[in-house]
C-alpha cells in the first residue's frame, strides 16, 4: 500500500510541475520555486514507490506544507503564483504524508474473534481475482478457505453499514493503527 501512496505522490509531483510551467512561465521566481519543490516531491516519489518508509512521507508533508507557504507568501511579494493550485497540491501532500504512514505496518493476517474472544477465522491475503475481491481464510482454526465476494455483494455490504460507523471510522482506524504498530514491535 506504501508504494502506492508513492506513485501518488509521483503523479502530484508531475502535476505540479507540468501547471506551473504553465501558470509561472513569466516569473522565473515562481517557476523556480515551483519547480524544485516539484523535483524534489518526485524523487521522494520515487523513493516511496520502490521503499516506503515514514520519513519519506514526513518529507512530503514537509513539502505540502512549504508549498502552501509560497502559494499565500508568492501572492504578498508579487510573483505569479497559482495560490489555488498551491493550497491544494501543498495540502494533497500533507495529507498523504499524515495517513500514509498508517498503511506501511507490516501484518502477516487478521484475526477475527466473536464475542466471547474466541477466533473465528485468520485472513491471510485479500486480493482481486477477475472482478471479485478473494479473501484467503482459515475458519475456525482449522478450515482453509478461499471467499470470493462479488461486485453486487461488495455494493450490497456498503449499504449494510450504519451511519455510526461512518463517523467512527478514523476514530477506529487510528486505534488499531496503534495495537498494530505495537503488535508489530513486541
Amino acid at each position: 500500500m506504501g508504494k502506492l501512496f508513492g506513485q501518488v505522490a509521483i503523479v502530484v509531483g508531475a502535476w505540479l510541475a507540468i501547471m506551473s510551467a504553465i501558470v509561472c512561465w513569466g516569473d522565473i521566481l515562481a517557476l523556480a520555486v515551483d519547480e524544485a519543490i516539484a523535483v524534489c516531491v518526485i524523487i521522494v516519489g520515487i523513493a516511496a514507490a520502490s521503499k516506503p518508509s515514514k520519513t519519506l512521507f514526513s518529507l512530503l508533508m514537509v513539502a505540502g506544507v512549504l508549498l502552501v507557504l509560497w502559494g499565500i507568501a508568492g501572492r504578498f511579494i508579487g510573483a505569479h503564483v497559482d495560490i489555488a493550485n498551491e493550497i491544494l497540491i501543498g495540502g494533497i501532500l500533507v495529507v498523504l504524508g499524515m495517513f500514509a504512514p498508517m498503511f506501511l505496518v507490516e501484518c502477516k493476517q487478521a484475526t477475527f474473534y466473536n464475542r466471547q474472544g474466541n477466533e473465528l477465522a485468520q485472513c491471510k491475503k485479500v486480493s482481486t481475482k477477475d472482478d471479485d475481491l478473494t479473501a484467503k481464510v482459515v475458519l475456525l482454526g482449522s478450515m482453509p478457505e478461499t471467499i470470493f465476494v462479488r461486485p453486487v455483494e461488495l455494493v450490497k455490504t456498503l449499504y449494510l453499514i450504519e451511519p455510526e460507523v461512518v463517523t467512527n471510522v478514523f476514530k477506529i482506524l487510528r486505534k488499531g493503527y496503534k495495537e498494530a504498530i505495537a503488535s508489530e514491535k513486541k
